[in-house]
C-alpha cells in the first residue's frame, strides 16, 4: 500500500480503519480492555503517519505512555467517576502525543506556545479533514480497477437493499412460522435486528474518529511565531499584592495552628466538636489553594520585572498555602473520623494530593523564574495522582476503610457514627465487592445476614457476563467473590 497510494490516500484508509475498529470495540459495551485497545490502535495510527525523520523526544515519552497507563486504569477499575476520568484523560494525551510525533518539543513549550500548539490541533481536529480527502481523492479512485465499477454498482445496490430485506424477511416471518425457522436455522434474526438498531450510534462514532483522525494527522503547516505582548504589571503593584495577600494568610494560619492542630481539648473550650469543626469550610480552604496557584501564574507571567521582594513574597505565599491545605486535609480526616470514608471524600484526598505538588512545582518555577514552563510538571502531577488512584482502587479503599471501622470502633471520636451504611455499601460496585466479601465472616451476626443479602442482591443483578470487549479486573474479581458466596 505504501507504494501504491500516497500520503494522503494512507492517511484516509488508516483513519477509516481507526473509525471502524472503535466503533466494533466500544458500541454496546462497557469500559474495559476495549479502552486500550482503542487507545493503542489510535497511537499506532499516529505513529505511522508522522513526517518522515521525526521521532518522538524522551522528555515527551510519558505522554504515551500516559495515556496508555489512563486507558489501562479503565479496565481496571469499574467506578464510574474514575473511569470517565481516565478515557477522557486517556482520549486528551492520545490527541497531545500528535504533535509529540511530529517533533514538536511538547515537554518543553513555553505555556503560552503550549497553548497555541492546543489550539491549533484542535482547529485541524475540526476542519482540516476535507482538504485531506480532496488531495487523496485521485490516488483512492486510482486504486479501483475500471473493470470492478460495474461490480462495486451491484454491491451498492445490494447494500441499499439490505434494510428493506431485514424488514420484509421480519414480516414474512410474523406470517409464516415456518418459514421463520427455516430463516432462523440460515441467519439470527435478533443479532441483525440489534446490528440495525446500533447502526446509526456506529456510522456516526466510526465518522467521527475518522474525521478527527484526518485532521490531527495531517501534515502540520508553518505557523508564524506569536507576537510578543507587553507586559502590564509592574513589580511594586506585584509585590504590594502579595504582601497584603500574606499578611491575610498569616493570620488566618495563626488561628489554624491554634485551634484545628491545637487538638482536641482546644476545640472544646471553644464550645466547638470536632466533627462540627470538621465539616466546615474544607470545600472553601481547598479553592482558597486552587485560586492561589491560579494567582501565582497569573502574576508571573503579567510581571515586568522580578526582584528578590517578589519572589520572597510569593515563595511566602505558597508556604502560607501549604499550611491552608494541610489545615483542609486535617479537617477532612476529622470528618472521616466523624462519619467514615465515601468516595467524594477520596477523591477530595486525591485533589489535596494533586494541590500539593502543584504548589511544589509552583515554588520550583518561582525560584528558578520557570514559570512559562510550569503546566508540563503540574499535567505530570496530575497524572501522577490518577494513577495512583487508579492502583489503589477507590471503592475497594472506602469499603475496606468503612468495615474496619466499624470492627474496631475504639479509636473513633466520641460524636463518630459507630454504624455500618450497608445501603452505601452496595451503591460502590463491584470494586468493593471483594473486600466486602472477605470481611463478611467478622461482621455481628445480625450484620452479617444484611450485608450477605446485599451481596446475593447484587449477584441476582448483575448484567450478563461481557465479551471480551468490555473484560474489566473490577467486574471479574467481584464475579469470582459473589460465585463463592453463593456457594457457601
Amino acid at each position: 500500500m505504501r507504494g501504491v497510494a500516497g500520503p494522503a490516500a494512507r492517511l484516509v484508509l488508516g483513519a477509516l480503519a481507526l473509525g471502524l475498529a472503535v466503533q466494533y470495540l466500544v458500541v454496546s459495551q462497557r469500559a474495559g480492555i476495549n479502552v486500550v485497545l482503542a487507545v493503542a490502535a489510535a497511537l499506532a495510527l499516529a505513529r505511522s503517519a508522522r513526517p518522515r525523520g521525526a521521532t518522538l523526544r524522551p522528555r515527551d515519552a510519558w505522554i504515551p505512555g500516559g495515556a496508555l497507563a489512563l486507558a489501562a486504569g479503565a479496565a481496571a477499575r469499574d467506578d464510574p467517576a474514575l473511569v470517565a476520568f481516565d478515557v477522557l484523560a486517556a482520549l486528551a494525551l492520545t490527541l497531545a502525543t500528535v504533535p509529540a510525533l511530529h517533533g514538536v518539543p511538547v515537554a518543553s513549550l513555553t505555556l503560552r506556545a503550549l497553548a497555541g500548539e492546543g489550539l491549533a490541533l484542535a482547529g485541524r481536529c475540526a476542519g482540516r479533514a476535507p482538504r485531506v480527502l480532496r488531495e487523496a481523492g485521485p490516488a483512492l479512485a486510482a486504486l479501483v480497477p475500471a473493470r470492478s465499477s460495474r461490480v462495486l454498482g451491484y454491491g451498492a445496490g445490494v447494500a441499499l437493499a439490505v434494510p428493506l430485506l431485514v424488514v420484509f424477511a421480519g414480516l414474512f416471518s410474523s406470517a409464516d412460522a415456518v418459514f421463520q425457522r427455516s430463516l432462523a436455522a440460515v441467519l439470527d434474526l435478533a443479532w441483525l435486528r440489534g446490528l440495525f438498531a446500533q447502526l446509526p450510534a456506529r456510522v456516526v462514532l466510526a465518522a467521527a474518529v475518522a474525521w478527527v483522525a484526518l485532521g490531527a494527522l495531517a501534515p502540520r503547516q508553518a505557523r508564524p511565531a506569536p507576537p510578543q505582548v507587553r507586559r502590564p504589571l509592574p513589580r511594586d503593584a506585584a509585590v504590594g499584592a502579595l504582601a497584603a495577600i500574606d499578611l491575610l494568610f498569616a493570620s488566618f494560619v495563626a488561628f489554624q495552628l491554634a485551634y484545628l492542630f491545637g487538638g482536641r481539648d482546644t476545640l472544646e473550650a471553644a464550645g466547638i466538636s470536632y466533627s462540627a469543626y470538621a465539616r466546615t469550610g474544607f470545600f472553601e480552604l481547598v479553592a482558597v489553594a486552587a485560586m492561589v496557584a491560579s494567582l501565582l501564574f497569573a502574576l508571573d507571567l503579567a510581571l515586568r520585572a522580578r526582584g528578590r521582594a517578589y519572589v520572597a513574597a510569593a515563595l511566602a505565599l505558597v508556604a502560607l498555602t501549604g499550611v491552608v491545605l494541610a489545615s483542609s486535609m486535617r479537617r477532612l480526616s476529622l470528618y472521616q473520623e466523624a462519619y467514615g470514608w465515601t468516595e467524594l471524600r477520596l477523591y477530595a484526598i486525591a485533589g489535596i494530593a494533586f494541590l500539593a505538588l502543584a504548589l511544589a512545582v509552583l515554588a520550583a518555577a518561582v525560584a528558578r523564574d520557570a514559570m512559562a514552563r510550569a503546566a508540563q510538571p503540574i499535567v505530570l502531577a496530575a497524572l501522577s495522582v490518577a494513577l495512583a488512584v487508579n492502583a489503589v482502587g477507590p471503592s475497594a479503599v472506602i469499603a475496606l476503610q468503612n468495615v474496619d471501622r466499624f470492627l474496631a470502633p475504639a479509636s473513633l471520636p466520641e460524636d463518630a457514627y459507630r454504624g455500618l451504611d450497608v445501603g452505601y455499601l452496595e451503591t460502590l460496585g463491584d470494586g468493593a465487592v471483594p473486600v466486602v466479601a472477605e470481611r463478611l465472616p467478622l461482621l455481628p451476626d445480625t450484620v452479617r445476614s444484611w450485608v450477605r443479602e446485599m451481596l446475593l442482591r447484587e449477584r441476582a443483578r448483575r448484567p450478563a457476563e461481557d465479551d471480551w470487549r468490555g473484560w474489566n479486573l473490577d467486574r471479574v474479581r467481584a464475579g469470582e467473590a459473589l460465585r463463592a458466596l453463593a456457594t457457601q
